[in-house]
């Protein structure tokens, strides 16, 4: 080349042994500088924890081509984190307990080692909680600084646990007689343990599908429910309970409830099908599920209720919402849906409070569909839990972290 440079070529490629003619070209290079000048460009649009190799030509105005340069190779960043290898099964539940973060699912094995359904992270490794539980967890509480798992098991530890069972740190023991089937969901109200799910006995005492449990007995919430309950939050001091039932005591409610603690009542006309996840974000309380309408409304999997009103967030999801919580003031959805508000978002998308917008290029599982089952927070990073094997391009098997 003799002129003076007039345009580059720059490529890339996923492969170092890749030649010229098959690399991809860059598009919308910077407009050139004067000879000597340094000069820098920022490549859009690369996937995360993949290493590319870059190579360049410039060109005079005849033009006349240089010579390929020599390769330059970078590796892009993720916010998506592995908690060491994972899981070997699906992860259903995930809490912050005593600093650690605790999974439950229906995994055996923890990061290489045996678990049996549950397992705690220390920051560098997953250790087990003793023998574990004889089942699948599903839902996670903590309760006077101890911590609560439900599910569909019928032991932990060393005890005789139904469905539900207490971890002090040194082992298991039973609440009682336990419960006679799945518990799906719990929360702590008014100083009870509140357990939701499928279920018609709770210490032997008749419940229907939610009970409470005051540290030494359980008893009922009114006559509970006529379906069953899968999601249960406080808001506004009154416990939510969402699910798949019509009326809860006696009262016409479509899928969600509202308990104040001495009778049961509807949050308007409620939804028209499965709430599965439940959240308070910015003093709204946010619905998620298998529904596509709210008081009437058309939404898309999840809506926000306040003062007596159900507003749609946008446009939803194209699949089922699984899981919500709130990660630096922002709500986060999980579940199975594949878009979020009109824009590609894997299993899992934040809104911004206009607009859903993804977190990388999400989760995947596969050729199999995988879904986001549970979420939280732990030292400002989100957690998500569900069945999945990468977050990006980074294996992370069942759980991972996304910190900003």
């Amino acid at each position: 080349m003799i002129g003076t440079v007039s345009h580059h070529d720059i490529r890339l490629s996923v492969s170092p042994t890749l030649e010229w003619g098959h690399m991809t070209q860059v598009a919308g290079e910077p407009a050139l500088r004067h000879a000597g000048q340094c000069q820098s460009y920022v490549v859009t649009g690369l996937v995360a924890n993949r290493t590319y190799y870059f190579r360049i030509k410039a060109a005079d105005e005849v033009p006349n081509w240089s010579a390929v340069s020599n390769q330059a190779s970078g590796t892009t960043l993720s916010h998506w984190r592995a908690f060491g290898s994972g899981m070997d099964g699906p992860v259903d539940a995930v809490v912050v307990h005593d600093g650690y973060v605790v999974a439950g699912g229906g995994f055996q094995i923890a990061g290489g080692i045996q678990t049996n359904g549950t397992a705690r992270w220390d920051g560098t490794a997953w250790s087990a909680l003793g023998s574990g539980v004889r089942g699948w967890v599903t839902s996670f509480a903590v309760y006077e600084d101890h911590l609560v798992a439900g599910g569909s098991f019928r032991g932990a530890g060393d005890s005789d646990a139904r469905s539900i069972a207490q971890w002090d740190g040194a082992g298991w023991s039973p609440l009682g007689s336990g419960l006679n089937g799945r518990v799906e969901a719990l929360a702590v109200y008014n100083g009870y343990l509140i357990a939701g799910g499928m279920f018609n006995s709770a210490g032997k005492i008749p419940v229907q599908s939610v009970a409470q449990w005051d540290g030494v007995a359980w008893s009922p919430l009114g006559s509970g429910v006529d379906g069953y309950i899968g999601a249960m939050v406080v808001y506004e001091g009154d416990l939510i309970v969402g699910g798949v039932f019509s009326r809860a005591g006696g009262v016409s409610a479509n899928s969600i409830a509202q308990w104040d603690g001495i009778a049961w009542s509807a949050l308007g006309s409620g939804v028209d099908d499965q709430v599965v996840a439940l959240v308070e974000h910015n003093g709204d309380l946010v619905v998620g599920g298998a529904f596509r309408s709210a008081g009437g409304l058309p939404v898309g999997n999840i809506a926000s209720w306040r003062a007596s009103v159900w507003s749609p967030l946008g446009s939803g999801m194209d699949g089922f919402v699984g899981a919500l919580t709130v990660s630096g003031g922002r709500l986060i959805a999980g579940g199975t849906f594949r878009a979020a508000g009109g824009v590609s978002a894997n299993y899992i998308a934040r809104w911004t409070g206009a607009a859903w917008e993804p977190l990388g290029a999400g989760l995947a599982n596969g050729f199999e569909m995988g879904w986001v089952l549970d979420l939280t927070v732990h030292d400002d990073c989100l957690v998500a839990g569900g069945r999945f094997v990468t977050a990006d391009d980074l294996v992370v098997s069942g759980i991972a972290q996304w910190c900003d």
